[in-house]
């Protein structure tokens, strides 16, 4: 995922309203456990996409009981 973290970077710094781009910078994050990292993703890029936000917000919910039972 490192890789693909630093893609993905680099494409956000290009294309900062993209929520695709977003969502997926979100999605690397969680992969490497970075979850307040991943929701400051998935939170930005449901901004970016509100007409559409189940998908987003379950990955949301999920992380959020994540970091809860670890707490």
């Amino acid at each position: 995922y490192k890789k693909a973290l630093e893609i993905l970077k680099k494409a956000h710094k290009l294309a900062s309203k993209d929520p695709i781009i977003t969502e997926h910078l979100g999605d690397v994050y969680s992969k490497n456990g970075l979850y307040q990292e991943a929701l400051k993703y998935y939170r930005q890029a449901l901004k970016l996409k509100p007409d559409n936000p189940e998908n987003i917000l379950l990955k949301i919910k999920k992380l959020e009981q994540i970091l809860e039972k670890n707490s």
